[in-house]
């Protein structure tokens, strides 16, 4: 603004040609589109993406408890698929959300509710073993992440493969 007064203030005192206000005239337009850009580029830079920021009390905080981290399949013929839920509750007191369940091999496949699980509620993993392929003792496991105070479980399950 005061750099505009100054430019003014200088082609005005020097007015008698026509040049002077041509180069003035140029210099304020070339002036303007320069800002009208910057004003364009940085509004085309500005987040639209506005976050959700919900107060939340420090101490709030989720708590996954099992009700049994190793379950045994017992034996279990060769080929056949056996399935089984370890059950847990959020004994916390936030809502608790499990981010991720992974399977120690490809012959297990997990299966879990991606929905928030508030406080006081239980949920399931589910299990499916295929047996195919398998011979004997078999010792697997499955990590739970989550969001709980407790973050990361493993969770284990054995079977003895017969043919």
């Amino acid at each position: 603004m005061i750099f505009n007064i100054i430019i003014l203030n200088i082609l005005n005192c020097c007015a008698s040609t026509k040049i002077i206000f041509t180069l003035q005239s140029n210099f304020l337009n070339m002036k303007n589109c320069v800002f009208i850009c910057l004003v364009l580029l940085l509004l085309s830079c500005k987040n639209t993406q506005q976050k959700n920021v919900e107060a939340t009390d420090e101490n709030a905080k989720a708590i996954i408890e099992f009700k049994e981290e190793l379950f045994d399949f017992g034996e279990v013929k060769q080929g056949e698929k056996v399935l089984y839920a370890f059950k847990f509750k959020n004994i916390g007191n936030a809502d608790l959300v499990i981010t991720d369940v992974i399977p120690s091999c490809g012959c297990t496949v997990p299966a879990y509710n991606k929905e928030p699980i508030a406080p006081g509620d239980s949920g399931k993993i589910k299990v499916m073993f295929n047996t195919r392929g398998r011979h004997g003792k078999q010792f697997k496991t499955v990590k739970v992440s989550s969001n709980a105070e407790n973050s990361n479980i493993t969770l284990s399950f054995k079977a003895i493969i017969i043919e």
